[in-house]
Formats: structure tokens, sequence, C-alpha cells
């Protein structure tokens, strides 16, 4: 029992690999944000969105899709366009050309509805940070600083309650071998 909890606690320190690639889900869709060049656009150069779609209840198509991007910078849209459907990634997945004018924290909303009410309406939207002024920039991971710091404040209280839950075990086995 004891060697679990060690590992259990250990397993909190595992480093988790920061990714370009952002899932998010709306009920059983999980879609995945992908972007090229090399998952970090560079300004003023053109960039294409990937989205890929899983739907766990097989249900969803983008056949079926009416589906939306639109690329905004704060409150003002700059790019709004139906996703083009992408064979070569598999049938689920679309795409969308975009070129970002300059360096910042842009918003990527997608809206999804079905042609035939077979998928529940789909609204998602990704935060991405464009930074790299050339090609020959090092690649910039996309995903904005607040996604990231929100990400580091859950993991944290994570992890803290999973300390104190150890710790609770810990002194409950204690004060039993006491009595």
């Amino acid at each position: 029992m004891n060697k679990c909890l060690l590992l259990l606690s250990l397993l909190y320190f595992v480093v988790i690999p920061a990714s370009a690639h952002e899932v998010k889900r709306a009920g059983n869709v999980a879609v995945l944000l992908h972007m090229e060049p090399q998952d970090s656009p560079v300004i003023n150069e053109p960039a294409t969105l990937y989205l890929s779609f899983d739907d766990d209840n097989k249900k969803f198509s983008l056949v079926d899709c009416e589906c939306k991007v639109e690329i905004k910078n704060g409150s003002s849209t700059l790019h709004s366009q139906n996703l083009v459907i992408q064979e070569a990634f598999g049938h689920n997945a679309g795409s969308v050309d975009f070129t970002f004018p300059s360096k910042g924290i842009y918003t990527v909303d997608l809206t999804a509805v079905s042609k035939t009410g077979k998928f529940e309406k789909i609204n998602l939207s990704y935060d991405v940070r464009i930074e790299r002024e050339s090609l020959h920039q090092a690649p910039v991971d996309p995903l904005s600083r607040e996604q990231a710091n929100s990400d580091l404040i859950f993991w944290s209280i994570v992890g803290a309650a999973f300390i104190c839950a150890i710790l609770l075990i810990f002194i409950r086995r204690y004060k039993g071998n006491k009595k």
C-alpha cells in the first residue's frame, strides 16, 4: 500500500509536455486545433489552421456540418470562413487559411451546426499567440499566456489537493497504529 501511495505521489511531479495542439470538447465531440507552419504561424505569412473532429457517438460528420471559423483580434473579426474539408487528413478534418497581420493573441472561434440535426451545435474558442516574425525564427507555442497560466493554476490546485489527501491517509494510519 505504501509503495502504491509513493508511486501515485510521484506521478504528480511528472512533467506534462506542452503541446501546440489544443483539444477542446463540446459534449461528445473533441476538436483538435493544429496550425502550420510548424505549429507556430509567422506574421504576414500565410498560415493554415486545421481542425480535426472526433465524436464519441460517431454522429458528427463534416459533410453534414455548417462549420464556420472566425479569427478575432479583441472584439474585431478579421476573418470569417467555412471550413474546407481536407480528405487527406480524414473525413472529419477541415482547414482555414489566414495571414496573421501582427504579433498578438488572437481568438479562433468555431461554430458547427448539423444540417440534418444529427449532432448538437458546437461552439468552441481557442486563444492563440502569434509571435514569430520569420520562418527562420524558432517556433513558439501558440497557446496564449493566459491559457498557460490557467493550466498552471489548475494543476497546482490539483497537486495540492492530492498531497493533502496523501497526508490525511498517513495521519489516519499513524493514529490507527498508536491505539
